[in-house]
Order: structure tokens, then sequence, then C-alpha cells
């Protein structure tokens, strides 16, 4: 059938053409052919009543982008690609085509809605995440679970604070949106970044800082282990759902929870599969011990990682776990002045001898200087004209993560560690069975799931 165009906003409405023909699909996502737009819009797919996918658009010419559906088609049917301003207001362009099913006969996994999990003390963690997994095909390639923690941007010992936090990011984050052109379940850890209860502002566990892993009692204490197991009953979860996940960590950050994922990699890098960071105020944490004879102590380095934690550095798997740190040339976002990042002058005064004083031109550079000298497979990018924002690096956080998977399955890096595995930590906190149970299944899981990886590149880069 011909397309069809409705325009609704008369003001607005030779601002944007979209050409949406008629097509044959997998069910997964559908192609536009092309789209032409004066201003930043969201491009919305929709059937005759909800909203299937969507996809954000700068201004500019965008010819054969394909926009994955969030709940892939179960049947052949009429659809709608529709442009709305990106700061809201009423439609701007609709055109409608038909979507053909190509195969109407492949076993449909649906998505698991978000969902609050709450803390289980028993199992580990004592607060809750959120967890959320997009519908799919059973022949589709498992891939790891995506993990970005809930970072509210300020203090607050009320917890549905945290958690309002929490539910934005689990339903309409841009790490939602990562997730689902990964194919990836979605976790997202909601702590309390406290003023003064359970610990006092200091602690900057949004950020994961050196106060927030030093905390060794109450409920505050190692919540980068509480991470792990969380992960693990999100596994054991999925699992039971008949929900396919394979072995591994993907994480996301941006701002404090940028800086939480990143020194989260170091402390477990045999557990990650890949890592994606942004907003860094141009400080990612150093895999060094010194610099020019000064010692570098966690969170600027990783001198005193073994006393605080235990556990020393896994260089090797550190070295080789693939990371991508960016920042905006414009972001003004540093938290050099502030007391909760950077807890007495001392510090400070180290962060700004070793990192420098600008964050882009000093900071960064010497960061990723510092890394290419470590062996650290890392890759620093500033993107041009943009601030405090991950929107900008939306397409190459998800080409990394997927390059990442393919390296992996290639064998071009170590396999990563399953959760469960490292005895010593789950002796050090007493830990039961629950996560040697999921470690068993899952490695009945893996064995199934690798060749499967290798499709990987056929799933359309969204």
């Amino acid at each position: 059938m011909p397309v069809t165009a409705h325009n609704e906003n008369d003001e607005h409405a030779d601002t944007v053409s979209i050409t949406f023909p008629d097509q044959e699909t997998s069910g997964e996502g559908v192609t536009i052919e092309r789209v032409e737009t004066d201003t930043v819009i969201d491009l919305v797919i929709r059937d005759e009543t909800d909203a299937r996918g969507s996809t954000n658009l700068q201004p500019g010419t965008h010819t054969d982008l394909t926009v994955r559906l969030d709940d892939p088609l179960q049947e052949s049917q009429h659809l709608s690609a529709r442009a709305y301003p990106d700061d809201g207001g009423q439609r701007i362009k609709r055109v409608d085509a038909h979507a053909q099913l190509e195969h109407d006969d492949r076993e449909y996994i649906p998505e698991i809605e978000p969902q609050l999990i709450t803390a289980d003390p028993d199992a580990g963690f004592n607060y809750p995440y959120y967890m959320y997994a997009p519908a799919r095909y059973a022949d589709q390639p498992a891939t790891p679970v995506f993990v970005e923690p809930a970072n509210t941007g300020g203090v607050s010992d009320d917890m549905d604070e945290h958690l309002t936090v929490g539910e934005r990011t689990i339903t309409s984050g841009i790490g939602r949106e990562i997730a689902g052109e990964l194919n990836a379940p979605f976790i997202v850890p909601v702590f309390p970044r406290p003023e003064r209860n359970p610990v006092d502002a200091t602690h900057y566990t949004h950020a994961l800082d050196d106060t927030t892993l030093q905390i060794d009692n109450g409920p505050l204490e190692r919540i980068d282990l509480q991470v792990l197991r969380m992960i693990e009953d999100a596994q054991q979860r999925l699992l039971a759902d008949d929900y396919p996940v394979a072995t591994g960590i993907m994480l996301n950050g941006f701002s404090a929870s940028g800086n939480f994922v990143d020194r989260f990699a170091v402390l477990h890098a045999d557990k990650v599969t890949s890592v994606t960071a942004g907003g860094l105020h141009g400080m990612p944490i150093l895999p060094v011990e010194e610099l020019d004879g000064r010692e570098l102590p966690y969170h600027v380095g990783i001198a005193d990682v073994e006393e605080i934690t235990g556990d020393p550095v896994d260089r090797d798997a550190l070295n080789d776990t693939p990371q991508f740190l960016y920042m905006g040339a414009e972001d003004e976002n540093d938290t050099i002045p502030y007391d909760d990042a950077w807890t007495d002058d001392e510090l400070r005064q180290l962060v700004l001898d070793v990192y420098g004083e600008d964050m882009i031109e000093d900071r960064f550079a010497r960061s990723e200087q510092m890394y290419e000298d470590a062996g650290v497979d890392a890759t620093f990018k500033v993107y041009e004209g943009v601030g405090h924002s991950p929107r900008e690096a939306k397409s190459d956080v998800v080409e990394f993560h997927r390059d990442a998977l393919l390296d992996e399955q290639r064998g071009d890096r170590t396999t990563v560690t399953p959760l469960g595995e490292d005895s010593e930590d789950r002796d050090r906190e007493g830990e039961r069975e629950h996560g040697r149970r999921v470690s068993d299944v899952m490695s009945c899981v893996v064995d199934g799931v690798i060749d499967a990886l290798r499709s990987t590149r056929s799933i359309p880069p969204f």
C-alpha cells in the first residue's frame, strides 16, 4: 500500500520528512528509509494502540535507519512512524506502512516488565534493585546482563527518592534504550546516597569512592559485592523464567554512576565483559599504584586496593577488559570543589598534581596516556560540542558492547569468570549456596550460548 502522511503540527510540519515503506521484517525492528529533520525529534513506531519502539534523532538526514521494537511483532500488521519534538509537544509528522513478518513460526519470549526486587540480606544484598528484560526470539543469541546503578545526583536519607530515580532509569533512561538494542536483561542497583543515615555524606556511594569501599559494617558494607549478589539473583530469576542469559557483566554509567562502574570494573575485572563510562570529570581511576614515586591510593589509583578489600587487582583481567571512556568537550561538571568526592585537602591536591587542572586537555589526556602505558584495553573519546550528557555517545556505547561480545566469543580475550566461582569472596562474606546454584545452571547454559554469539552481528545495528 502507498505510505500515508498525516501532518499534525502545521507550524513544524515542513521541518520533518519521513519515508517509511511497506516492508518484510523479522519482527525485531523496522527500517525507516529516510528521515530529514531540522530539529531534534523523537521518532516513535506505533501500532494502533501502543508505542513499539523509538529513537532520538539529531538534525540532519538519516538513511536506512533501523528502529528496534521493544516488543517484537508476533503477526503482520500496520505500523506508523511518528515524529515528536524532543522537548515534548504535539506530533509533527506521521507516516503509515505495512510490516509483513518474514517468519511467523519463531519461538517468542515475551518481555519481563520492569520490576522491583526487594532487598534480600540472606542472598547477600541489603538494598533493592530493578530488573527488566526485553522481548526476544528464542533463536537470538543470549547476552550477559547490562548493569547501570541508579544515580540521584544528590544526597538524601529518603530511600523513596533513590527508588524513584531507579524506576526512571529502568523505564525510560538511556540505559533502558541501550539494553533494548543489545537484547540484554537490564539491572539497576539502588543504593542510598546518605546525608546522615546510615553513614554521613562524605561517603559518595553512587560513585563507589574510597570512603564507601572502606565501610566495614552495616548495610552499606561492600556494596560492590552486593551488586555481584544482585546480578546472581537476577540471573537465577531469568533462568527460572526460561529467559536466556549469558555469563559476564556489561557495565554502563554516566557521571557518578560512570565513576561507579569504572571503579567496579577495576575491582572485579574478571567478571566484566565490557564497561562504558562517561562524564568522569576527566578522572577515571588510574590502573597504576604510583606515579613519579608518589603512591596513588584508591580511588585515584590502585595502590591500596588489596589492603582495603583483601584482594589484589587482577591486572591480567583488567588489562584485557574492554573499556570505553568518554567526555563531552564542553562538560563543566567538576567534582574537585566538593568534599563528598574528595574528602580531604591532601587527596584533592594529589588529584590536581596527578591529573591536572583542565578536565579535557589535562586530566582526560593524561589518563589516556597512563592507560596506554599500563597496557589497559581502553578507548578514550571526546565529543565536540557536547556538555555533561551521554546522549551523543549512545550509538558508540551500543557498538562497543557488541564488539566486546564478539571479541570474547572469538577468543580475543580471556572468558570472564562466572559469578559464584570466587570462593575466597564467598568465604569472607559467609555466602550460602545461592550463587553456586546460579553458577552451576549458568555453566550448562553457556555452552549452548557461545556458538549463538557468532550471529551477534546479524542483529541489526538499531
